[in-house]
């Protein structure tokens, strides 16, 4: 009667307004944590109520409320489609990466949060391990092939077990050894000591016996141990990647896997390794060297065991060991000599005490065997 009739609001202006507030939600869902997406959408679903109710109470005007309630629930749905299926992809992308490098317990953990996981180069501070089965070529001639591949695939899941125990990553296979990664994907803070642990691992495995053929096997692992920086990621050909880590880091515990052919050691581990873990395990230094290919020298030491596993004769020869060490590089040749013949008194078997005997004899009538900065250089790989 008085012309005052009820109106509509702008169809245009309100599918403006709700394509933007349905755009706002998808991107607080991508951004914000499940719950509090969801709050802030109960929060948003219940203001085209009050906004229907203002207007028509001010201004006579109708706004769609139940068709814009509607317009959120169906963006809201909308996104947790995309959602659920873009997760999917990703925990399908992170199972299928790293179920042949980790333990399948790790391997849950990144399902659960794939975000974490960088597939792209990233560098990282890391430890590398590599082994090598020493005498496996002689060792191969005892067997048929087929022996030799159920010997190795036995070995291997028993070199699998020590990694995975010590949170490492298997990172591939090189033949008779292997190539692992302590802090990766995950990062740690402890990745020198898990390794150092694992390499407890290999020590304990060298002891033991495989039957095969009705013929003893006993596999004797050598290890080489760095940490340092390293790049991590997914790396190759778009028809084959893998996710590895490269770097002198890596190429550097590959060469002193090789050194312990020198000295007799089943381990030797960078002075960077040795930093970290020091406090926690016994370690013998062994000698200041050059690996072929590198400028810079670096002091190798071999991994003993846990600090609990002292006792009086370790003890003094580790000491002699030290004492010896030091005539060594004050180029006292002879009463070195005495020195590590005092620790084959203690454990004849002592390869490294052996060698160094050997190479005192020798530097006594040839003296440039060694650097003026008392550095030995390995020329070989």
């Amino acid at each position: 009667l008085q012309g005052d009739y009820i109106r509509h609001v702008s169809a245009v202006g309100w599918f403006i307004v709700i394509l933007l507030t349905t755009v706002g939600l998808g991107i607080v869902w991508q951004r914000l944590s499940i719950w509090k997406a969801a709050l802030l959408s109960l929060c948003v679903f219940a203001i085209p109520a009050v906004v229907a109710i203002i207007l028509f109470q001010s201004r006579h005007c109708f706004f769609p409320m139940v068709s814009s309630d509607l317009a959120i629930v169906l963006a809201v749905m909308a996104v947790l489609i995309v959602n659920y299926l873009t997760e999917g992809r990703e925990k399908a992308q992170v199972k299928r990466i790293f179920n042949r490098y980790l333990h399948p317990a790790v391997v849950e953990t990144l399902t659960q949060n794939p975000e974490n996981v960088e597939m792209g180069g990233r560098e990282i501070e890391a430890t590398v391990l590599f082994t090598d089965l020493q005498d496996f070529t002689s060792t191969s001639e005892l067997f048929t092939p087929q022996q030799i591949v159920e010997l190795l695939n036995e070995y291997f899941g028993l070199v699998e077990t020590i990694i995975f125990q010590h949170d490492g990553m298997l990172d591939k296979y090189t033949g008779d050894g292997i190539m692992a990664v302590f802090g990766a994907p995950i990062e740690s803070e402890n990745h020198a000591l898990h390794s150092a642990r694992a390499v407890i691992g290999f020590q304990k495995l060298s002891k033991m016996t495989i039957e095969k053929a009705e013929k003893p096997v006993q596999f004797t692992t050598r290890v080489g141990v760095n940490s340092g920086c390293l790049i991590v990621g997914n790396i190759g050909s778009p028809n084959r990647m893998d996710y590895t880590a490269i770097g002198d880091t890596v190429n550097l515990a590959a060469r002193l896997e090789g050194v312990n052919k020198i000295y007799g050691t089943q381990n030797l581990i960078s002075e960077t390794t040795y930093e970290l873990i020091k406090t926690q395990m016994i370690c013998r230094e062994i000698d200041h060297i050059r690996v072929k290919g590198r400028d810079a020298a670096l002091r190798i030491y071999t991994i003993i065991g846990e600090m609990d596993i002292v006792d009086n004769k370790l003890k003094e020869a580790l000491s002699l060991h030290d004492d010896a060490l030091k005539l060594y590089r004050q180029r006292d040749y002879e009463n070195a000599i005495l020195r590590f013949q005092e620790v084959l008194q203690l454990v004849p078997s002592d390869r490294v005490a052996q060698v160094f005997v050997c190479r005192c004899s020798s530097l006594l009538d040839n003296p440039g065997l060694i650097d003026a900065e008392g550095i030995f250089n390995i020329t070989v790989k």
